[in-house]
């Protein structure tokens, strides 16, 4: 991973790509990559968004007695993705504690496979205490690297047995959700921004606050929620070299108001981004983005029915008057007390 920094010291910063031709390449690659997957209408089972030509399948994690995940996810551009969060372990990253102390724990893994390759975000809470876990991330994955140009996907995806099945939602009252989220985020700058040439290729990771309010009825009901970034880590890509910014997406707002959900507990919605002062010089023409949530079908307790998580993928596309466009591509998870 490159964003959100490191528990251990173990920084990806500080190994980053020197072949510049590669990872501009990349860069550009995955920002349309990342903008089909944020536009795409999420699959259910577990949560998925993905780029390209929507698969039938949507992502399966299976977690280990002790502790490990086998990871398969769809994909459109292979015949389909599996990463083991043990054997194609990479670096480990920030733990994110929850409400009611349910931590979450970040790494990143990578898997080479042939003409193949695969680099996920990824993120588990292993919920012991409370009989249950969730796991999921964010990836891109290539494919034909032996060719000029190959293929890239960027998807986000979250599953387990937490969210396995259709909840039993409450007929009334609300409940709010805090927790945290996490993506991959991919720019081409514009001639509109003067911290970076035009024509920079950016990429890198972002990592924040989730919070979301469910007003339920009887059938289902609606929720809003609103993931603001913290933590960034971004690539500058130009001329030759490559440059390291941290915490320059801070501020930014992905929103989505009054989706409506039934009684299954799946919510799909529309994606709005607000921008901070520091991206004032910025007009945008192009502001969208789709985001899936599911509850979980674990109530808080046995006299509170609401459901103890609530959990999705959320993306998000710019393009500015002055030609800059960006794409965010992540997974927000929220718990609630109340």
């Amino acid at each position: 991973m490159w964003g959100g920094g490191s528990s251990n010291g173990n920084n990806p910063a500080n190994n980053a790509p020197t072949n510049v031709a590669v990872v501009t390449e990349i860069s550009e690659q995955t920002t349309q990559a990342s903008k089909a997957a944020a536009l795409a209408e999420p699959i259910y089972g577990s949560v998925v968004q993905i780029a390209g030509e929507s698969p039938t399948s949507s992502a399966e994690v299976t977690r280990s007695s002790t502790g490990e995940y086998l990871i398969k996810l769809p994909s459109t551009i292979s015949t389909g993705i599996s990463i083991n969060s043990t054997q194609d372990y990479l670096i480990s990253g920030p733990t994110y504690r929850l409400l009611n102390d349910v931590i979450v724990n970040s790494s990143g893994l990578y898997k080479e496979n042939g003409e193949e390759a695969t680099l996920v975000g990824f993120y588990e809470g292993d919920f012991d205490s409370l009989g249950n876990w969730v796991a999921g991330g964010y990836w891109i994955h290539a494919t034909n690297l032996s060719s000029d140009q190959p293929p890239f996907e960027v998807g986000a995806f979250i599953d387990g047995p937490e969210i396995s099945g259709d909840p039993v939602l409450p007929t009334g009252g609300s409940a709010d959700y805090r927790g945290s989220a996490a993506g991959l985020y991919s720019a081409t700058i514009g001639s509109d921004l003067t911290n970076a040439q035009e024509g920079t290729n950016v990429l890198g990771e972002y990592s924040g606050t989730f919070e979301s309010t469910a007003n339920f009825r009887s059938g289902g009901g609606t929720l809003s929620g609103v993931v603001t970034v913290t933590v960034s880590e971004e690539t500058y890509i130009y001329n030759n070299s490559i440059d390291i910014n941290r915490n320059g997406l801070v501020g930014i707002k992905l929103s989505w108001d009054n989706v409506t959900f039934t009684s299954n507990g799946q919510a799909t919605g529309d994606v709005t981004v607000s921008l901070p002062a520091s991206f004032s010089p910025l007009t945008l023409i192009e502001n969208s983005g789709k985001t899936g949530n599911r509850f979980s079908k674990e109530t808080v307790s046995d006299s509170n029915l609401n459901p103890r998580l609530l959990v999705g993928t959320h993306g998000a596309h710019v393009r500015s008057d002055g030609g800059t466009e960006a794409a965010m591509i992540g997974v927000h998870i929220g718990s609630t007390g109340n």
